[in-house]
């Protein structure tokens, strides 16, 4: 799905190689991941002077390796949602770019299936709209 969104490479984290292949070899990582997990092996492919910015909000500390953020000038970062002006960039360069997400409009009742899918990792890579008329 991201080749075909127009990414030029692609690494998927559950690729134990590629991670490892991928190592130093990154100038940034944007981690939109909220749910709690181990930012290191995404931190093993930053090049020096590299940055992790972590734009999922996680509820739990983020570890990291010391060591190789201090030797490596490793940065990490994090952002918030931005005002009006910065989501109509985003927006704007989306349309450009002709990038958008992949989205499936569910009934109310179809809930417990999409947070299902969700909590197994959400392969299809879907965005859940839930169709208010439907909430009773």
């Amino acid at each position: 799905k991201a080749k075909a969104a127009g990414a030029k490479h692609f690494i998927a984290s559950s690729d134990a190689e590629a991670m490892k292949n991928a190592a130093g070899s990154l100038d940034l990582i944007l981690d939109t991941v909220s749910a709690c997990h181990d930012s290191e092996p995404y931190a093993a492919m930053l090049d020096k002077k590299g940055t992790l910015c972590l734009l999922g909000l996680q509820t739990t500390p983020v570890a990291v390796n010391a060591t190789q953020f201090v030797f490596n000038r490793i940065a990490v970062t994090g952002s918030l949602i931005g005002g009006i002006k910065n989501t109509q960039e985003m927006i704007d360069f989306c349309v450009e770019k002709k990038l958008y997400p992949e989205i499936k409009i569910i009934d109310a009742k179809e809930i417990p299936e999409a947070l299902k899918n969700l909590n197994d990792g959400n392969d299809a890579g879907v965005r859940y709209v839930i169709d208010c008329k439907t909430i009773k």
